[in-house]
């Protein structure tokens, strides 16, 4: 990440110089979505999801790093299906301005909370990714620009692919936003240090343009991190594989939304999915080869593999801010 200078130094008349802070700032949102409320709309007192204004569109257009497509097919384009002799194909289509999906959450002050937030939202699936940082002579990234934290790699192919996945914001989501926030600014971090390393470690991970079977083993890392002890050569019984089944089992039942294998089909057990989610992991980090038409059938693909155990991860380390408690007792057992 490279950053520039956040405030400006302007000789006055007399010789003086003048210093000015930033005030307030803003964060690119690299997914596209599908805004279904009014904004702006607050998140929390110092931030908020706001429509990007013009100045704002063109200084991401300037720091952002996308492979494949110009930026403007991803949040200026509707994107329409259409039958071709090979199947199935999609055409993008201009929009008018004022439906353009350019987005920012936008801060005043310094721009403490935007950390923290990032955290959070990874936590209510599928989540958002805020890229980079500009910093504004005043509050909710308005008046003059000021500087700059400048995100080196490019958006990972998750958030940005063509056509692209559109995520629905609407009341709720912000709701569950707000929720997420609060209960991570509860956690007592000295209490629970293997929580916050695994929020850390998934935030992380959604940064890094990751292939599907090294996501894998990041989110197998942030649930082992926070539920699983070392078996000591125990693997009978005490193996990370059961471990994972037995807890997460144990879990669901508390989880505010039960986790949804359905993806996988009505016959097949949590027990099974969890089992061969783990024969996954175990492939992708010893350089087996993931058959997904033999022993890893049930899992269907690796893209199906690799949106349930997002979805999975996030649910599961959502709740430990709720009961975490709950979560470092389970670790030892």
């Amino acid at each position: 990440m490279t950053t520039e200078t956040a405030h400006d130094e302007s000789p006055t008349q007399l010789g003086v110089t003048v210093t000015r802070e930033n005030r307030g700032g803003y964060s690119f949102v690299a997914n596209v979505l599908d805004v279904r409320i009014e904004l702006p709309v607050s998140i929390s007192p110092a931030l908020r999801l706001q429509a990007a204004s013009d100045p704002q569109i063109l200084q991401v257009k300037r720091l952002l790093h996308l492979g494949g497509l110009p930026i403007e097919y991803y949040f200026q384009h509707e994107w329409t299906p259409y039958e071709q002799s090979d199947g199935l194909c999609h055409r993008a289509v201009a929009l008018p301005r004022d439906q353009w999906r350019y987005f920012v959450i936008a801060w005043a002050g310094h721009g403490v909370e935007i950390a923290p937030f990032q955290k959070a939202v990874n936590l209510v699936p599928p989540g958002i990714l805020c890229y980079s940082q500009v910093f504004t002579s005043d509050p909710f990234g308005a008046g003059d620009y000021m500087g700059h934290k400048f995100e080196s790699v490019s958006i990972p192919d998750t958030h940005l692919v063509a056509p692209p996945k559109l995520l629905t914001v609407d009341a709720e989501h912000i709701r569950d936003w707000q929720t997420t926030l609060a209960a991570l600014a509860r956690l007592d971090h000295g209490k629970h240090p293997g929580i916050v390393r695994a929020v850390d470690s998934l935030e992380k991970f959604g940064r890094l343009p990751l292939s599907d079977d090294l996501r894998i083993l990041g989110w197998f890392m942030v649930l082992e991190m926070l539920l699983t002890h070392n078996p000591n050569d125990k693997e009978i019984g005490d193996s990370l594989s059961h471990q994972i089944c037995t807890k997460v089992a144990l879990l669901n039942s508390r989880l505010t939304q039960l986790l949804n294998y359905r993806p996988f089909g009505a016959q097949v057990t949590e027990e099974r999915v969890w089992k061969t989610l783990y024969a996954f992991r175990s492939a992708s980090a010893h350089g087996g080869v993931a058959d997904f038409k033999k022993k890893l059938h049930v899992l269907k693909s690796p893209q199906i593999a690799s949106d349930f155990l997002a979805d999975a991860t996030a649910r599961i380390l959502r709740h430990a801010l709720e009961e975490p408690v709950l979560f470092d007792s389970l670790k030892p057992v």
